[in-house]
């Protein structure tokens, strides 16, 4: 397995992971955005691939010099459960700390108990409050 950064011609079989999860939002996940983010600081978004295959993504939003939030993170169903989400999260991480950044969060779903273990096992503490997320579209 190889871990890159993500190049815009990468977008569209990280949507077609990401909506086949139902994880894609037309407009936050948008090329645009991706490549934006990416263009950014190129190690915004990696790439996880296997023989030349697209396999996983993961993607973090710099907050402040010293924060990061983990928005994204999926791999393909045939490739779960063999280290390529460790592989990506913990080479996000590294990338990170050699940012400056001190302190890293993710937000998920309350009922997604698969990844409050994933995220735990890895470290991360859960919030000692439920949070909900709010977004309004500006027209």
């Amino acid at each position: 397995m190889n871990i890159r950064p993500y190049q815009s011609g990468d977008y569209e079989k990280i949507a077609e992971m990401l909506r086949s999860e139902d994880m894609l939002d037309e407009e936050w996940d948008s090329q645009e955005n991706f490549d934006s983010i990416s263009n950014q600081n190129k190690f915004n978004i990696l790439i996880a691939e296997n023989q030349d295959k697209i396999i996983g993504g993961a993607l973090f939003f710099p907050f402040g010099k010293t924060a990061a939030l983990g928005y994204q993170l999926v791999v393909k169903k045939e490739y779960r459960n063999r280290g390529v989400a460790s592989a990506l999260l913990e080479e996000m991480l590294i990338k990170l700390k050699a940012r400056g950044v001190t302190r890293v969060a993710f937000d998920t779903y309350a009922d997604d108990n698969f990844l409050i273990n994933f995220y735990s096992k890895k470290g991360f503490k859960k919030s000692p409050r439920d949070r909900a997320v709010f977004w309004k579209a500006l027209n």
